[in-house]
């Protein structure tokens, strides 16, 4: 799970067609980019804002980064405006450009730190009645000398564990001296 501390671009509207995409389709993409790449996509499959969040968390036990109270989602003078469950973060090979959405009434590219509704991608449709927000320069997720910094409960352990202990670990029996 993930959390953000600014409103998606269009406030109310945007919430509104987020949670009903939660509800009718199960779900939706959601992008990271750096540096004018877009570098991972995650697939979010619940949102919640403070407001409902206590009717919503019960989905949301055991899931990395999950705390049973909303103020609990605290770092340093940030705190969330909204959270995102996601069940999957896949890396992409850096092809696809924030230039490649198509933005939601009008919205340009997303600046550091936004949270921008789009409604395609490379002139393909999404959704028609979608719009999904995309994240910019977040600045995690580098590709040398990693440094994993943020909130408490963010998903940096679990997604160290999910997408690098395969590459840099191997597994094999075990040998003892008796052997």
């Amino acid at each position: 799970m993930i959390w953000w501390s600014k409103n998606p671009s269009g406030k109310a509207i945007v919430k509104n067609r987020l949670k009903k995409l939660v509800a009718d389709k199960g779900g939706f993409p959601f992008y990271f980019t750096r540096s004018g790449i877009v570098t991972h996509r995650a697939r979010v499959v619940d949102i919640a804002f403070a407001a409902d969040y206590d009717d919503r968390k019960t989905r949301w036990v055991g899931a990395s980064g999950f705390e049973e109270n909303w103020d609990d989602y605290v770092y340093e003078d940030k705190s969330p405006v909204v959270a995102f469950l996601i069940d999957e973060m896949v890396r992409l090979d850096g092809s696809l450009k924030p230039s490649d959405f198509e933005y939601w009434n009008g919205y340009s590219a997303p600046t550091q730190d936004n949270l921008q509704p789009f409604i395609s991608v490379s002139g393909g449709i999404v959704n028609e009645e979608a719009i999904v927000p995309a994240v910019v320069d977040i600045a995690a997720l580098p590709s040398k000398n990693i440094i994993y910094y943020g909130p408490p409960g963010t998903g940096k352990t679990y997604f160290l564990r999910s997408e690098l202990f395969g590459r840099f670990t191997t597994v094999s029996a075990g040998k003892s001296r008796d052997r």
